[in-house]
């Protein structure tokens, strides 16, 4: 059984109307276990069994965000 790592990822127009949309896209994947979007900063945990960049893009793209690269744990504040 894959353990669930945190990823982290930072979303350009991350809104309260976008945030929503990305979370219920992702929560629907078989390997998510949990979405958090940090308004504030732009940042999106998503705690999965894999890296799900590419999914994040295309939940990003279709609310109206724009997906701008994974970022380090070390980063994040």
């Amino acid at each position: 059984m894959a353990r669930t790592k945190t990823y982290y990822y930072l979303v350009d127009k991350l809104n309260d109307q976008s945030a929503p949309k990305i979370r219920s896209a992702l929560k629907a994947l078989e390997s998510v276990e949990d979405v958090r979007p940090r308004l504030a900063s732009g940042i999106i945990e998503v705690d999965a069994k894999k890296d799900v960049e590419q999914e994040l893009k295309m939940a990003a793209e279709i609310a109206g965000c724009i997906f701008r690269t994974k970022v380090q744990k070390k980063q994040v504040r």
